[in-house]
């Protein structure tokens, strides 16, 4: 088994950067990670717009979700490089 290293929380301009599917600087980018924090961390869109322009003011809490969603998409790929992911199902 490897050593993962610990991550406690991913900020959302990164996580956006890797999973969103709008790329920065795109026309719409910010309306389709809005769209994709509005997902994954199950609030309104209001509520992102409240976290500022950069999404600065994200709580702690949303920040750690993030964070775990992200360990798992790492483990998911980690597990499909091996021939691995069928066994999930």
């Amino acid at each position: 088994m490897f050593a993962a290293p610990k991550i406690n929380s991913v900020d959302p301009i990164e996580f956006c950067r890797i999973y969103a599917r709008k790329r920065e600087g795109e026309w719409g980018y910010k309306s389709s990670w809005r769209a994709l924090l509005v997902y994954v961390c199950g609030v309104s869109d209001s509520a992102v717009q409240q976290w500022g322009k950069d999404f600065e003011n994200i709580p702690t809490h949303h920040k750690e979700k993030l964070a775990f969603i992200h360990a798992l998409k790492v483990a998911e790929s980690a597990l499909k490089d091996h021939g691995l992911d069928g066994q999930l199902q």
